[in-house]
């Protein structure tokens, strides 16, 4: 992919579901439903390893900071989407 640094991104991944409570029989088709529903991020691009995507919530006026960062493995990304 060629995305641009510190540009805005939704990013749509699936991540690894577990549970530690009791799960009736009929209602297991409805948990895994549930689970594998993809989830969605925006974040600004940052940078990327070989393995992983950088982003940030946020990047602050001076341009020095970054609020947070998520870092995604790459095997789990569906689709990431230029935010105009």
């Amino acid at each position: 992919m060629n995305l641009q640094k510190y540009t805005k991104y939704e990013i749509t991944w699936v991540d690894i579901y577990a549970t530690n409570d009791w799960i009736a029989f009929k209602d297991l088709q409805k948990e895994i439903k549930s689970a594998e529903t993809p989830m969605r991020n925006i974040g600004y691009y940052i940078g990327e390893s070989k393995d992983s995507y950088v982003f940030s919530s946020g990047i602050d006026d001076s341009g020095e900071q970054y609020f947070d960062l998520v870092v995604f493995p790459k095997k789990v990304i569906i689709n990431i989407k230029l935010i105009k």
